[in-house]
């Protein structure tokens, strides 16, 4: 806002303090509309993201675990058919069967693993890090904290991390990735460091930076990443402990 003084006369007093007053519910104004529209976005980006992840489970399910089960289910009808005239090829049938109601259950395994992995809720998350440490593909060091967290924080730290490991393997090429939980200050502070190709961005598409935001935003916490070009990523997460 500017004021323009078109005479000599001076201002009256008291119009340049209502002036300021007024200046100042425009500016709340316009930042209460903002972090509406803000809030807006990030709850229609959950809702799409929560959508796309059930398409793609259900989706997961139909080519896989379910056409196993399938495949298993043909094999013993067969097997019941021929085991009175072909026993031996009764038994290859049964063993096939065996192998692919095995490989369903792997499958299911899999699946349960990337909406919530059981270890989480038995071990906790120290476990449940712990054990995508060891399949991760490259190198991977873990610091931390062994504290019992709600399992709303336990399951978005694990998540942030699974998340920013991936994202590590598939885009930045890194060959190394340290991760360190800590709590200060009645916050607990996830850093994720790789030695990757650096320039990721939270707003690039593809990578899922922003449903990490989101997901990190839900717990009234915040992520900061820096990413220089060839000098690799650290990926931050802070989230407010309950007192």
């Amino acid at each position: 806002m500017v004021l323009y003084e078109t005479g000599r006369e001076a201002v009256p007093a008291g119009v340049v303090s209502r002036l300021e007053s007024f200046t100042e519910l425009v500016a709340t104004a316009v930042a209460n509309a903002s972090a509406r529209s803000e809030l807006i976005a990030a709850r229609r980006r959950i809702i799409e993201a929560a959508d796309a992840a059930r398409e793609r489970l259900t989706r997961d399910i139909h080519d896989g675990a379910q056409r196993q089960f399938v495949n298993a289910l043909i094999n013993f009808q067969l097997a019941q058919q021929r085991w009175e005239h072909d026993p031996g090829r009764a038994r290859e049938l049964l063993d096939l069967g065996v192998d692919e109601a095995e490989a369903g259950v792997e499958t299911l395994r899999e699946l349960a693993a990337g909406i919530h992995p059981a270890i989480l809720s038995d071990l906790g998350l120290a476990a449940a890090l712990e054990s995508l440490r060891a399949r991760a593909p490259i190198p991977v060091s873990l610091e931390i904290v062994d504290i019992e967290f709600p399992p709303s924080i336990a399951a978005s730290a694990y998540f942030f991390c699974s998340e920013a490991l991936t994202n590590a393997v598939k885009h930045a090429t890194a060959t190394r990735v340290s991760i360190r939980l800590e709590v200060a200050s009645d916050e607990l502070k996830i850093e994720v460091r790789d030695d990757g190709i650096g320039g990721a961005m939270i707003d690039s598409g593809g990578s899922g930076l922003m449903g990490l935001r989101d997901r990190i935003g839900a717990l009234d916490g915040r992520i900061a990443l820096s990413s220089p070009p060839g000098a690799g990523t650290t990926l931050t997460a802070y989230i407010p402990l309950p007192g």
